[in-house]
């Protein structure tokens, strides 16, 4: 009799978590900017060569598509909107079950100094959502909420239960759910919109010439060293990537530039590469036309980027990736891009 009980109450409790995680996942909604966790998850294991984490400035930036294409091999852009370096941790943690990626491409912006980077609910929710649950996300999120105020980021459902009006019959049984607002190419999201000429300008050709320092937070610090060690065992080679902006608020390109200044020695001292692509503003081969506002590149700046990141691994990691191979089969994938990316090109000669 209690074996019988036993498995009752086991399967009442299986029922339970298993409505939950269905409510969970029907009326949590496709938001642009969550963590593609589901995608990631499906990846098949041990694939994965290089790991993009970050916020926005990674998805609207770094296309894997253009990397696969060049270096033969698999890359993925893992990121939030709106997330901070501590986030970026997580991720990684999370990332590292089930892939083991040769290099991680950390963008830096991310780790200007904290007074600029408080997260609010919103970032919280478009990374831990869908992530599985596990000892890290309950970690992750506890690190930064109270307790008492954390249930809404481990069951969404709390928050969301007012979507019902929303769903459609494909919803309710999980087929197909994607925002028909926009496309995305193993986590970077097509951008289509440029800024227009008279809002564009180029940075100064003399600003990479300051010498003074922004250094992170010490809790961002302590972050970015905890990043480092994660990395380390399990054998990554860490890279710092920055994105390109012409933007001078919210943490521009010259405080972007103060920051590497900082953390230079540091980089230096760990082996970490550190790939600042405002050049490619500098050099002229960046114009109006690749961004999506002051601080993001839209698809045909994130091509060039890509490109760009590309070559630097191929020529700073050859012996790394040696051996490497496309282990993902991305044709159609790829046809589908090339479209949209000459369409984009030719509208904007135009």
């Amino acid at each position: 009799m209690r074996i019988k009980h036993t498995v009752k109450i086991l399967l009442l409790f299986l029922l339970f978590f298993g409505l939950l995680f269905w409510l969970n996942q029907i009326t949590t909604p496709d938001r642009v900017g969550d963590a593609p966790w589901g995608e990631y998850y499906a990846l098949p294991d041990d694939t994965l060569d290089v790991l993009f984490v970050g916020s926005s400035k990674v998805n609207h930036t770094f296309n894997p598509v253009v990397i696969n294409n060049a270096l033969e091999m698999d890359a993925y852009s893992l990121s939030a909107h709106g997330i901070g370096m501590d986030e970026s941790y997580y991720v990684l943690r999370e990332a590292f079950k089930t892939q083991s990626p040769k290099i991680v491409a950390l963008e830096l912006y991310s780790a200007k100094p904290v007074a600029e980077n408080s997260n609010d609910r919103a970032p919280l929710h478009r990374v831990y959502d869908d992530m599985r649950l596990s000892p890290n996300k309950a970690e992750a999120i506890l690190s930064k909420v109270p307790i008492k105020e954390s249930l809404e980021y481990f069951i969404p459902f709390t928050i969301n239960h007012s979507r019902w009006k929303d769903l459609s019959f494909q919803d309710f049984f999980l087929l197909g759910r994607k925002a028909p607002a926009y496309t995305r190419f193993f986590g970077y999201y097509i951008v289509e919109y440029n800024v227009p000429p008279s809002e564009f300008t180029i940075p100064p050709q003399d600003y990479m010439d300051d010498t003074a320092k922004i250094m992170p937070d010490s809790g961002t610090m302590q972050t970015l060293e905890r990043i480092t060690a994660l990395c380390k065992e399990n054998g990554a080679q860490l890279v710092y990537v920055v994105s390109p902006g012409y933007g001078e608020e919210k943490f521009g390109y010259a405080d972007m530039h103060r920051l590497v200044n900082g953390l230079t020695p540091y980089a230096e001292a760990e082996g970490i590469m550190i790939w600042d692509y405002h050049r490619l503003l500098l050099d002229g081969e960046m114009q109006y036309q690749d961004f999506t506002d002051s601080h993001h590149t839209d698809t045909l700046g994130a091509d060039k980027v890509s490109r760009a990141f590309a070559e630097d691994v191929g020529y700073t990691f050859d012996g790394l990736l040696a051996g490497c191979t496309q282990d993902w089969d991305i044709s159609e994938m790829a046809e589908k891009y090339t479209g949209i990316f000459e369409e984009l090109q030719k509208g904007k000669e135009e």
